[in-house]
């Protein structure tokens, strides 16, 4: 039996991943449409960072230690909040050399691009302040698509794992049957 402290980190690790996934294709729905007024290319951009953000949440939890709980490895991912260095340094030593070359490459520009900037008022304000940032970074095509191809091959790393880990068989492979009735762990039900 694999355990339900491994069905935990699976299943959160899954959610994280699609989260990915859905903010990676949202990004390519938009992209023409939105790629050409600096408000907008800012939400393009959001929908990158926060997509990397999730990747590296998923992987991660995929590789957090095994005997965790849902709520242990719950609470230290939100430990990490929206620090990508804590989040990069915590996992690029489960990755390639190349794919951590590519998160070196733009750790130093994330870290100045702050979160904030989904709301059209931060980003009048960012780009009143630091322009030459952004032309160097979210202004860039260039730049853009190199972030987004990282955040794919990122995503793809994942679903390589992801994928290894699914079987089909008995429940009772995977978790006993008092683990599968119990309830879940969820930060929004207050006991």
């Amino acid at each position: 039996m694999v355990g339900s402290s491994k069905c935990s980190n699976l299943s959160i690790a899954d959610d994280y991943f699609h989260d990915s996934e859905d903010l990676l294709k949202r990004y390519n729905l938009t992209e023409e449409f939105f790629k050409n007024t600096k408000s907008k290319r800012m939400k393009l951009f959001v929908d990158l960072r926060i997509a990397y953000e999730c990747v590296l949440k998923s992987i991660f939890v995929y590789f957090y230690e095994t005997d965790a709980d849902r709520k242990e490895i719950s609470k230290a991912v939100l430990k990490m909040s929206h620090d990508l260095l804590k989040l990069e340094s915590e996992v690029k030593k489960k990755l390639s050399p190349a794919l951590q070359v590519e998160i070196d490459h733009f750790s130093n520009d994330l870290k100045q691009l702050p979160i904030g900037l989904r709301y059209r008022l931060d980003v009048m304000d960012f780009l009143d302040a630091r322009e030459d940032l952004y032309r160097l970074t979210i202004g860039d095509d260039d730049w853009l698509s190199r972030y987004y191809e990282l955040i794919k091959s990122l995503t793809e790393f994942v679903d390589r794992k992801l994928s290894a880990e699914s079987a089909v068989g008995p429940l009772s492979d995977f978790v006993s049957f008092e683990e599968a009735i119990k309830p879940v762990d969820n930060k929004y039900i207050k006991n």
